[in-house]
Order: C-alpha cells, then structure tokens, then sequence
C-alpha cells in the first residue's frame, strides 16, 4: 500500500474513533444547549447521543415526548447527522428519518404520524368554545432552510372534524391535501374526503417565501347538510349554475 493510501485509513481510523468517542456520550449532554432555546425546557435525558431518549420537551403551547431517537453512522463522517425519531405529541405520535448538514439544513424524511386537531386551536382566526377531531400527515420529505420551509411532498388529512361555537355543534367530516412545496414555496391542494361531510368543498392554499399566504377553493353545501352549516355560504355570494360558491382571502404570518 502506499504511503498516501496508508494516511488515509489513519485519518479515517482516528475519525471514527472521534465518532464513536462522541456517540458514547451520554444523552444528558444536550440539556445544558436547551437552557439556549426561548420557552423550550428539557426533561429527563437518558442513554447515549447514538441511542437515546428526552422524557419531555415543554413549550408554552405544547408538550411533547418521550422523544427517542437513534443515529445512524457513516453519515457522520459525511459532516451530517442522520437519525430515525419517534416522538409522543400530547395524545399523537410522529416518527420518520431527520437529516441535518453542515449548512443547517434540516430534512425531514417519510415523516408519518397523527394528533388531535384541538392542538391548532391557538392558532386559529376565530375563537371556538370547543375543537375536536384527528390530525395525520404522511410525509414523503420536508427540507427546512434556516428553520423555513424550503421544499415538501406528502399528505395532509383531517377526520371527524368538528367545532362548537356558541354552544353550537358544526360537524364538518373529513378532509385531505395534497402537500408539494419547493424553493420556500409550499402549496396544498385540499378538498373534503369521503363525501360524508355538509360540504363539498375543494381548493388550493399558497404560501410564499416572505410568509404572506392565499386560500382559494369554492363550496357547496350538500343535500342532507343542515340549515345551520347551508345558510352561512350565501354570504359567499350567488352560486354558479352547479351550486358552487367561490371564496378567497389572504394575509401574512
């Protein structure tokens, strides 16, 4: 072997002697980098950075964990850290392949997973006195880019959806999207699912890279559909002629 050829297994030798130093470290190394992190707190880190486990992550919106995770190596010696997650969010889980680079990319593959849809309730423009139903998604990938959106694939749904407000109970039924997004753009194709629900409803939502967004899509109620959930689309304006009404706003995050 040649001289060349003999330094470059001893580089690699000691790098991954490096790698498995590192590995071996215990999981609770990572509590102190939280203490960084606004409104995050860890709890209960147990095993190694290769195989390990955080009891809880706690955010003033959401609880989430045990968090388990399990590194893969060959890619460290890459300068990237790859690892299958799997995670308890409230009454859901989530579990996939994140892969982050030296650039601070992070990648998110065939991310699966499922939570109750009363998380969004924060989030949402209206004020509801109650939230229920089932959130999943089926994600095929999802790059974020300084912690942005940058591209995806997948599949969003939602079952049994349902709100009340006023003490009145709208019971909506299920939905689904079609997730694409690249270069921070990020679309859904939506439409309800099923044919069970009040509405049969399609569209589109849009969201730029500078945060402003666009929902389009029209609707119509169904024959069996309430009058409750039927008469709130006449202030959408005059129906065409196959009873469908358009609507479209927008804003910014």
């Amino acid at each position: 072997m040649s001289r060349r050829g003999i330094i470059g297994l001893g580089v690699l030798g000691f790098f991954s002697f490096l790698v498995f130093l590192v590995a071996k470290l215990p999981a609770s190394v990572i509590l102190p980098f939280a203490g960084d992190i606004p409104d995050v707190e860890l709890r209960g880190a147990s095993g190694t950075l290769w195989e390990g486990r955080i009891a809880s992550v706690h955010t003033p919106e959401l609880q989430v964990g045990p968090v388990e995770w399990s590194l893969s190596a060959w890619p460290l010696l890459r300068g990237q850290a790859q690892a299958d997650v799997r995670a308890d969010v409230e009454d859901g889980q989530l579990n996939g392949r994140l892969r982050a680079n030296r650039a601070g990319d992070i990648e998110f593959h065939d991310l699966r997973g499922q939570f109750p849809i009363a998380l969004i309730r924060p989030y949402l423009a209206m004020e509801v006195d109650d939230l229920s139903g089932q959130g999943a998604f089926d994600i095929e990938y999802l790059t974020l880019r300084e912690m942005r959106p940058y591209s995806a694939r997948g599949e969003l749904r939602v079952l049994d959806l349902e709100l009340r407000v006023q003490q009145h109970n709208f019971q909506f039924g299920a939905y689904q999207g079609e997730l694409t997004g690249n270069e921070g753009e990020m679309s859904v194709r939506y439409s309800d699912a099923g044919g069970e629900g009040p509405w049969d409803l399609d569209g589109e939502a849009r969201l730029e890279a500078d945060y402003s967004f666009q929902v389009e899509g029209r609707v119509r109620a169904r024959d069996d559909a309430p009058d409750h959930l039927r008469t709130p689309l006449e202030y959408l304006g005059s129906a065409d002629d196959d009873g469908y009404r358009t609507f479209s706003f927008g804003g910014s995050l």
